[in-house]
């Protein structure tokens, strides 16, 4: 696998009995609502295309004007995972960690594209890697924690991915749960062969596999906190 090893950032958010805790914060329950209020301006609702599937309608010259970096909006259907997706920079690669979309400080953040895939593509990159905090009340990523159940994942296997040039489609294939401090991400993957080595990889080292698929040219890497220890992370992964 080409690329060094990328360390994953602190994407937790969890409510702590009476202090901070490990790699958690301290935050009152359903704070993260102004979050998702600052783009749903922007989001009238959902549009069914040809497929009939529910995709955002978002409203990609008010996004922008708001903030540039928007990249995309991801939606995954029965889930709260509805948000403006941000492209992270280089000079700057935690800034949504701890703002929203309009830029306002909130531990809340914001999702977004890690800045090393902007190099390579961005939201088009052969990897794309997404990070998004897990709230206490459900809010942002936290159902992404969730794809760790089967039964879950079957019945959530499709995420719509829209940019301001095309819908995209993502078919979930792999879910891994991991310690961050011993596992890492590939900084980038060079097209289809490089992205099915590393499928097989993910296999080898016990990630759920829910589909081998061969020949794609993009892997979409969605992170978020779990809470089975300290700095876990669970990644679901899926192909466009």
């Amino acid at each position: 696998m080409r690329g060094k090893p990328l360390r994953l950032p602190l994407i937790c958010l969890a409510l702590a009995a009476a202090a901070l805790v490990a790699s958690a914060l301290l935050i009152p329950y359903g704070s993260g609502a102004a979050t998702a209020a600052s783009t749903r301006t922007f989001a009238g609702g959902t549009v069914a295309a040809g497929d009939g599937r529910p995709w955002p309608n978002a409203h990609w010259d008010g996004l922008m004007r708001v903030n540039p970096d928007t990249a995309a909006w991801v939606r995954i259907e029965g889930t709260a995972v509805d948000y403006a997706v941000v492209q992270a920079a280089p000079d700057d690669p935690d800034r949504y960690l701890h703002r929203d979309f309009a830029g306002n400080r909130t531990p809340y953040g914001c999702p977004y594209v890690d800045a090393d895939c902007l190099e390579h593509g961005g939201i088009d990159a052969p990897l794309v890697i997404i990070y998004g905090h897990h709230l206490i009340n459900g809010e942002m990523f936290s159902d992404l924690a969730r794809y760790s159940d089967g039964e879950f994942a079957r019945e959530h296997r499709f995420i719509l991915l829209e940019t301001p040039q095309e819908r995209k489609l993502l078919k979930t294939v792999a879910v891994a749960v991991v310690d961050a401090n011993r596992t890492g991400l590939p900084r980038s993957l060079d097209g289809p062969a490089a992205i099915d080595g590393y499928l097989a990889e993910l296999e080898e080292n016990g990630a759920a596999m829910m589909e081998r698929k061969e020949g794609y040219d993009q892997l979409y890497c969605f992170v978020t906190c779990s809470y089975g220890s300290s700095n876990e992370r669970t990644l679901v992964f899926a192909l466009h």
